[in-house]
């Protein structure tokens, strides 16, 4: 995920919060076999790659 993803994400659903649409980005790559099994998802690296802090990112990790 890039900022651009984020972005555009934000501007189709603009009132959801970033965590749902971290979780709904994740879910999609891994139906969509983008995510392989086994592949490690780095929440620090996922945030320093969007730019945001990390709550958002560990938020879906606890729906799940």
């Amino acid at each position: 995920m890039t900022k651009d993803d984020l972005k555009q994400l934000q501007q189709e659903a603009p009132f959801a919060p970033i965590s749902t649409l971290i979780y709904e980005y994740i879910k999609d790559e891994i139906i969509k076999i983008h995510l392989l099994p086994e592949t490690r998802l780095i929440e620090s690296q996922i945030a320093n790659d969007l730019g945001i802090s990390r709550t958002p990112v560990n938020t879906p990790w606890t729906c799940w």
